[in-house]
């Protein structure tokens, strides 16, 4: 994103559209300034009205996607402490560990990204058993 904005800044011109730089999918797009407001004030006009379906529609897929794993992950930590409170009452729920190794350079969010695989599996271990897993 940092270079597709110096990139805008070198193709601007005096009479240029100001723009914001963003992400769509894995790509830096430009979007105008003055669609990002009207967006903007849409999703808070819709806040306002309660219409909270209407306002995630508008923030967009990315945004859609995220509050998804956020709800997941959420529902995933709970199961992940009744799952804990089980073991600490010796019912460990069966034979079974998980093993993550991350290899090469650190990267920022490894931490969370791990914590939400495991959560999420044993989510699924005990939504569905060993053999689904």
């Amino acid at each position: 994103m940092g270079a597709e904005a110096v990139m805008a800044l070198m193709d601007a011109e005096p009479n240029s559209n100001p723009v914001v730089v963003s992400l769509k999918g894995n790509s830096a797009v430009r979007v105008d300034l003055m669609e990002c407001v009207k967006k903007t004030q849409a999703v808070a006009k819709m806040m306002a009205d309660r219409n909270w379906e209407k306002a995630v529609e508008l923030r967009g897929k990315s945004f859609q996607r995220n509050l998804e794993t956020y709800r997941m992950l959420t529902r995933t930590m709970e199961s992940a402490k009744k799952f804990s409170a089980a073991q600490a009452s010796g019912d460990d729920g069966g034979p079974f560990k998980i093993g993550v190794c991350c290899v090469g350079a650190p990267a920022c969010g490894m931490n969370a990204a791990v914590r939400s695989l495991v959560r999420n599996a044993i989510a699924q271990v005990r939504l569905h058993g060993y053999a689904e897993l």
